[in-house]
């Protein structure tokens, strides 16, 4: 009977350790700050994440490409003092005009890096990446450009 329950333990055991060493890394972005760019061989390298800038609730407020082996991200808005959540519970009409639900994004590969196209645009005609301020802040807005070959 001991011998069953050790043979138990160590099976659960390994299959935590299995679990937890499984876990990704989650990196915390401050407001403004975008996931580097992520390296890819072919789309399915690739994967699309929503992590809106602080202030802002609307989906698809915050889309990027990343790499789907690489780690987590989520915004870091402790130090953020936000008077009303754009697009949360008390939005105003064109809150979230422009911003697309991140299911209607693909995430591919272009150049050997990762891109969020739209998934209703011609293949290889848009990219889109999030619209800068000249201070290197972000927008929360994001713009077409062309795909490069």
């Amino acid at each position: 009977m001991l011998g069953v329950m050790r043979v138990g333990v160590v099976v659960v055991l390994a299959a935590f350790v299995a679990v937890v060493g499984c876990k990704k890394k989650e990196v915390s972005l401050k407001d403004g700050e975008t996931p580097p760019p992520a390296s890819c061989s072919n789309d399915a390298d690739c994967a699309i994440v929503d992590v809106p800038n602080c202030c802002i609730c609307c989906k698809g407020g915050g889309i990027y490409a990343v790499a789907k082996k690489g780690p987590t991200y989520q915004r870091d808005c402790t130090e953020v003092g936000c008077k009303r959540c754009v697009g949360g519970e008390h939005a105003e009409l064109g809150d979230c005009q422009g911003m697309r639900p991140p299911n209607e994004y693909a995430a591919v590969c272009r150049g050997g890096r990762c891109a969020a196209e739209l998934k209703s645009a011609a293949a290889g005609t848009m990219e889109l990446f999030p619209a800068h301020l000249p201070d290197g802040g972000s927008t929360g807005r994001f713009e077409t450009v062309p795909s490069r070959p």
